[in-house]
């Protein structure tokens, strides 16, 4: 008769080492994922309190028929919003009577409630004084509205969803461990 003895008990150690196949220890790809969505959370937080109150200022601003006086203080600017789809041509003259160019940068639209607007013109003053504007259809002044809030905004949404990824790929692979 022959008899093998049993195998050795194994000791719990160090992960890492061979033969233990331990379960224990921290998610890390887990919390990760959470650390990053929560900073893209702050990141599209931050973006929106920096570009929503000029946009909301567009938003309500009353429109104005033909042409208005508007005083600007050299370096300042201000730009003509139009209906979203409007066709629209807008000038502006300066305080000395020259015709003012338009220093509009790129497109930009901006959506406020049930009103989309589009900027028609952006005037730059180069000179303080009353700047006249006028557009062939209704506009409404306001401010450009800030690329950097909309860079910051449009940053953390690209990092939450790497963030939303490590975190369902962490969330796995924890739920996988365990069992």
């Amino acid at each position: 008769m022959s008899y093998s003895a049993p195998p050795p008990y194994e000791q719990p150690g160090q992960p890492g080492q061979s033969g233990n196949t331990s379960k224990g220890g921290k998610p890390w790809l887990l919390i990760s994922g959470g650390i990053i969505v929560l900073l893209s959370l702050v990141l599209c937080g931050i973006g929106g309190f920096m570009a929503v109150p000029q946009m909301q200022d567009i938003g309500e601003a009353e429109q104005i028929t033909g042409s208005t006086t508007v005083t600007l203080g050299e370096g300042e600017s201000t730009n003509a919003w139009v209906e979203e789809g409007t066709y629209a041509t807008c000038s502006a003259i300066a305080p000395d009577g020259s015709s003012v160019p338009d220093a509009s940068n790129g497109e930009q639209t901006v959506s406020w409630g049930n009103d989309s607007y589009e900027r028609a013109f952006a005037v730059e003053a180069e000179q303080s004084g009353e700047y006249t504007i006028s557009c062939s259809a209704p506009f409404v002044l306001g401010d450009g509205i800030s690329t950097g809030g909309i860079l910051v905004a449009s940053g953390g949404g690209v990092l939450c969803c790497i963030g939303f990824l490590v975190l369902v790929i962490g969330l796995v692979l924890w739920l996988v461990r365990r069992k």
